[in-house]
């Protein structure tokens, strides 16, 4: 056998036999870290799902509050008086809270009066059995000791979960003894439902453990999570995944568990991705091959010695802007190609160091270190020249409100949409930059205080009339400026930091939207 079909054979054999591990290793990372991703966006959806369930309950112990600390309540639990149940209680004025049932109870927990009706149509019915039975055992947390607490929360009845809210019967200047609770609720119903669906965008199906009867995929899930506690995430087939979690009812026990349903969007597109991939590493490797084969024919070791000879020079003279001559269509050329690659990553590699060195990664924004080199190189231009210039420090506003709110990825979207809306409105002739977290900095040379001033409110006004779109949603930014002017206010760069830090903070501290400097009082 000749060299030429010996070595083509063995690349076509080696080059097949690293496809194949390679496929085999990539289809096992791919499919781990969407399954790892897929688990953890329906846990998400999961707990957002139960927070939103969650949220139901505090307003009902609200709407509770208005009853209980109430003087005319107060008689009633003792005397009975048809005139307060004619005034209060009857079903238009109960469905017009949006509720389906109000209880009162004596401090005793004995059902002194109860009104159902159905909340959406406001006719009467009875008090569901389940509930009778509930109020039966005298649950302890219905029972209060102290004139200003109140409970809210999740009851699983067979009927179906109730979201109720409660509040003890005092005077209406919250004075006792406590002669009882008010309790109200309703049955979460398909409406609720479609609400939870409009609000989040999720199939979500909810669950009373005291109603019987439960699916068997449910009853699973609540022998699980009473092991595991938290959310249990579990794949049914290749198009779909379900999330369950529970939720305690008013004494701590589990009460309902929520079924959330999703497509496996996120394992089909990382498999759909594997799959493209694998073609395109396939028809790479064998148009490799065939360039390989044609090109082993030719005389190689003259041109391989020149090649060598020029990457020596580049070596020696460390000139990575230079490139060798990449001559014809065969592995030299290709090798000669590869190196001129190599030379342009580690030209780029540089260029993106510095980039690195001196930039914010985030933003694109002139970074701290690059930002005291320039003041320092503006203050040593003001000892020759004897000119001044201002500084200006920037903080937004209530940043750390949307970071715990909507998440650090979107406060990173708000600190970029800021500072392209600073680099839109910095002069040519100033200096912007991103000194860290939410704060940034303009240099403005031969700007007085006055001028300073002007420009942040410039910067203000700017914002002020503005929203930015960020995730989907309208934003309004302001910021706290603070400035310090040179040689005035400070002759070296800490000095002129920390007293533009200084102003910034006084204005932060009178307000929203505020500007100050460190020799006057704040504006805004």
């Amino acid at each position: 056998m000749s060299i030429r079909t010996r070595t083509a054979a063995i690349v076509t054999m080696t080059m097949l036999v690293l496809m194949l591990g390679l496929m085999v290793a990539a289809r096992g990372v791919i499919d781990s870290g969407f399954t790892r991703l897929e688990r953890r966006d329906t846990d998400k959806s999961v707990r957002l799902s139960l927070n939103w369930v969650a949220s139901l309950a505090p307003p009902l112990a609200a709407t509770a509050v208005s009853y209980g600390n109430w003087t005319d309540t107060y008689r009633f639990i003792v005397d009975r008086n048809a005139a307060y149940v004619a005034a209060n209680l009857q079903d238009a004025e109960v469905a017009s809270l949006h509720v389906d049932f109000m209880v009162y109870l004596d401090a005793r927990g004995k059902v002194v009066y109860a009104k159902a009706v159905d909340r959406q149509s406001g006719q009467g019915r009875r008090l569901p059995a389940g509930l009778m039975a509930f109020l039966g055992g005298r649950p302890a947390a219905l029972r209060f000791t102290g004139a200003t607490a109140t409970v809210s929360g999740i009851i699983g009845l067979p009927e179906g979960p109730v979201v109720v809210g409660a509040a003890p019967i005092v005077t209406s200047q919250g004075k006792g003894p406590i002669r009882g609770t008010v309790l109200i609720g309703y049955f979460l119903r398909g409406s609720d439902v479609g609400a939870l669906a409009q609000a989040t965008g999720l199939v979500v199906t909810w669950y009373s453990m005291a109603t019987p009867g439960l699916p068997a995929d449910v009853l699973a899930a609540r022998v699980r999570l009473r092991r595991s506690g938290g959310t249990l995430v579990e794949p049914v087939n290749a198009r779909t995944v379900v999330g369950y979690g529970r939720l305690a009812d008013l004494q701590g026990e589990p009460a309902v568990i929520l079924k959330v349903t999703l497509d496996r969007t996120i394992v089909a597109e990382g498999r759909t991705m594997l799959t493209d991939m694998v073609i395109g590493l396939l028809l790479f490797i064998l148009v490799s091959i065939a360039v390989l084969v044609v090109v082993l024919d030719r005389s190689v070791l003259a041109r391989l010695a020149h090649l060598n000879r020029q990457v020596g020079r580049i070596g020696d003279s460390e000139q990575t802007d230079v490139r060798l001559p990449a001559r014809g269509h065969d592995e030299i050329a290709q090798l000669a190609a590869g190196m001129n690659t190599m030379l342009d990553a580690l030209e780029s590699s540089r260029r993106r160091l510095l980039q690195l060195a001196t930039h914010d990664s985030l933003t694109q924004l002139h970074n701290r270190r690059w930002f005291v080199d320039e003041l320092a190189r503006e203050l040593a231009r003001h000892d020759r020249l004897g000119l001044g210039g201002a500084l200006l420090e920037l903080d937004l506003d209530d940043f750390k409100v949307v970071n715990d709110t909507y998440g650090h990825r979107m406060g990173d979207e708000v600190l970029v949409r800021f500072a392209e809306a600073l680099r839109d409105e910095t002069r040519r002739s100033s200096s912007l930059a991103r000194l860290g977290g939410d704060e940034f900095a303009m240099l403005i040379p031969g700007a007085d205080e006055a001028e300073a001033l002007n420009t942040a409110d410039r910067l203000l006004a700017m914002l002020l009339s503005r929203t930015f779109a960020i995730a989907g949603r309208d934003v309004s930014l302001s910021a706290s400026i603070g400035i310090a002017v040179f040689p005035g206010d400070g002759r070296t760069v800490e000095e002129l930091l920390a007293r533009a830090d200084t102003a910034m903070y006084r204005a932060k501290s009178t307000g929203r939207g505020r500007v100050t400097s460190f020799t006057s009082q704040p504006v805004g």
